[in-house]
């Protein structure tokens, strides 16, 4: 490849930037919604503190027969809220929710940040998002 196509290259991924991380970020929304799960079945927040308040005593029988965990909240009972979550991506900004109808009475009680990845679950996220960036990437040069 001579000076003058890589350079020809290079201009077209600067050219195409928001449009490669628009798609990276995209192809990204199961991983942060997966992550989103798993941090709130640890019983986290997107800051990283716990969910608070505690599960009622007579939320900690309910979930003790199921053989559900009791040492934390996990926001998990019948699995319809950790199904409906879903991710949007608008102007670089990353918005996580849940479609069910329990979302509203859940963010009431525990706070709108059990939506949101911790800076602790997020690593995994970049390291992915950067190879898929890579990726991309090395498809437009080789092109």
């Amino acid at each position: 490849m001579t000076i003058a196509q890589a350079y020809g290259k290079i201009s077209q991924i600067l050219a195409l930037r928001e449009s490669i991380v628009e798609a990276v970020a995209n192809e990204m929304k199961p991983d942060i919604a997966s992550a989103n799960r798993r941090q709130m079945f640890e019983g986290k927040r997107a800051d990283g503190s716990f969910i608070v308040p505690e599960y009622a005593p007579a939320t900690i029988v309910r979930k003790q027969k199921k053989g559900q965990p009791t040492d934390r909240v996990t926001l998990k009972d019948t699995g319809s809220f950790y199904s409906k979550i879903f991710v949007t991506i608008a102007s670089r900004n990353v918005f996580i929710s849940s479609s069910d109808s329990k979302t509203g009475k859940l963010t009431g009680k525990y706070g709108e940040r059990i939506f949101g990845i911790s800076d602790e679950s997020s690593a995994g996220l970049r390291e992915k998002s950067e190879i898929l960036l890579v990726r991309r990437i090395k498809s437009i040069i080789n092109q």
